[in-house]
């Protein structure tokens, strides 16, 4: 099988029962080499026992629901697809929509997000770590409507935005970005808990840990929901001490399908909060 056959394979098996959005990410993982990402061949594929190389250069290899490393020192890996198709499904990506994605990395999901906005949309990369963020901004040359700057995510400078997207655990809800959401703009980002939690092997994995939160902005108002479980490398800057108890608490001991809204200061909790962090907390109604 040819790689070009083994991609498209690939985006159909990671895209499948996705529901409406399905196709439209489907055709963008089938278009992006994911090896273009990874650096030159062997990869390193990433797991909670560590890593083991692939048995050669073929990228035939990375086209499978695995982590790959773009930086072992750092514990920085190219991301599940599996979970990256489901996130940008659930994310509902029009094209011409103007998109800030927080921890591009090599920039590979940066790529497929340009990919769904199409030439006139524009997907602007923030990347914390220069070597990364210059890997990104080479791989992301085929896609003039993609960017990525080296910049904290909280920090980059950016016009009214229709989604904010971020792949780096974050313990608070950021208020900057909300605030550049245009109507109906969405901010999708791992909410986590950093301790110790138990994996579905029997193991224990030590990082953040939480769920896939979706935020809409409705008027004054944001609707919230989770959509998934997930473990994420924590966000820089975006970590509030305060806030982990009481996610840790929430996550272990509450349903993650009776969040119905996100609230900011000076809002109050009343009986329907789910949780309350530093300046915001979300609301079972």
């Amino acid at each position: 099988m040819q790689v070009s056959e083994k991609r498209a394979a690939y985006a159909k098996a990671m895209t499948e029962g996705l529901g409406p959005a399905a196709e439209a990410v489907e055709r963008a993982f089938a278009s992006v080499p994911r090896e273009a990402f990874l650096g030159p061949g062997p990869w390193k594929r990433f797991g909670l026992a560590g890593s083991e190389p692939t048995p050669d250069a073929d990228p035939a290899h990375v086209y499978e629901n695995a982590l790959f490393e773009l930086d072992g020192a750092l514990g920085i890996n190219n991301g599940e697809p599996r979970l990256w198709a489901a996130t940008l499904a659930s994310a509902n990506i029009a094209k011409g929509e103007t998109i800030l994605h927080v921890g591009t990395g090599s920039g590979y999901y940066t790529a497929i997000m340009a990919e769904l906005v199409g030439p006139t949309g524009r997907v602007i990369g923030a990347e914390i770590e220069p070597h990364l963020a210059e890997r990104s901004r080479a791989n992301l040359k085929p896609w003039p409507n993609a960017e990525a700057l080296a910049v904290n995510g909280l920090e980059a400078q950016t016009p009214p935005l229709d989604l904010v997207i971020a792949s780096a655990g974050l313990s608070t809800v950021p208020a900057v970005w909300l605030q550049r959401l245009k109507e109906g703009g969405r901010l999708v980002m791992p909410l986590t808990a950093e301790g110790d939690w138990p994996t579905p092997n029997g193991g224990v994995w030590h990082g953040g840990f939480g769920a896939m939160l979706v935020v809409r902005r409705e008027g004054d108002r944001y609707a919230a929901r989770f959509t998934q479980p997930v473990a994420f490398y924590p966000c820089i800057g975006a970590r509030d001490p305060a806030s982990e108890d009481a996610l840790r608490q929430a996550f272990t001991t509450r349903k993650l399908a009776d969040v119905k809204s996100l609230h900011l200061a000076p809002a109050e909790p009343d009986d329907s909060c789910w949780v309350q962090g530093a300046g915001w907390w979300l609301g079972t109604r």
